[in-house]
């Protein structure tokens, strides 16, 4: 299984850049802002949505099977997160980490894309083939970026604006059983 890791790079860029944030503040006012110029929520299971000053990214959001396992959104955030409520307004890029059913549902995908096309998708190969494979007009493309990693490749950078991760690919767990 191919799947790869950004929130890691991004989360220590945010972190980074509030303690320089924080280090540089000139009053208790200016610290305090700073400290919160960064924060995640948690979502459901994998799923996290981080927030950088005005920069805001999800990861692994759109999935419906938990397996009997993995904890689902509660019914109010996902509802607020399709109709762009707060905090879940705004949002800049998507990244998929694998295309497994706890972690990604194509149909939500372009429900979501369809409502926001200013956000970007970043995903395995095979997901970006199921949201294409729904996707009627073909009209999502432009938002879609396909990276197919394998194991021990080089980090590859991205960059969108304002923006800027190294993608990882990693094994799944239970790998080589569970590979794809």
């Amino acid at each position: 299984m191919r799947q790869f890791v950004i929130f890691l790079s991004f989360l220590m860029m945010l972190l980074h850049d509030s303690a320089n944030q924080i280090q540089g503040a000139k009053s208790r006012t200016d610290m305090a802002e700073a400290a919160y110029t960064s924060k995640a929520i948690y979502l459901g299971n994998e799923a996290i949505l981080v927030e950088h000053k005005s920069r805001k990214i999800l990861f692994d959001p759109f999935f419906q099977n938990s397996f009997n396992t993995y904890q689902l959104f509660p019914q109010s955030i996902r509802q607020s997160l399709f109709k762009g409520g707060p905090p879940y307004h705004n949002i800049d890029a998507i990244f998929i980490s694998h295309a497994h059913a706890d972690h990604f549902a194509a149909i939500d995908v372009v429900r979501f894309l369809t409502t926001f096309p200013g956000t970007k998708v970043i995903a395995p190969g095979q997901a970006i083939d199921q949201i294409n494979a729904l996707s009627k007009t073909g009209q999502l493309s432009k938002n879609l970026i396909a990276i197919d990693l394998a194991y021990q490749d080089p980090p590859l950078p991205l960059s969108l604006p304002e923006i800027t991760i190294d993608a990882v690919g990693i094994t799944h767990a239970g790998w080589p059983r569970r590979a794809l």
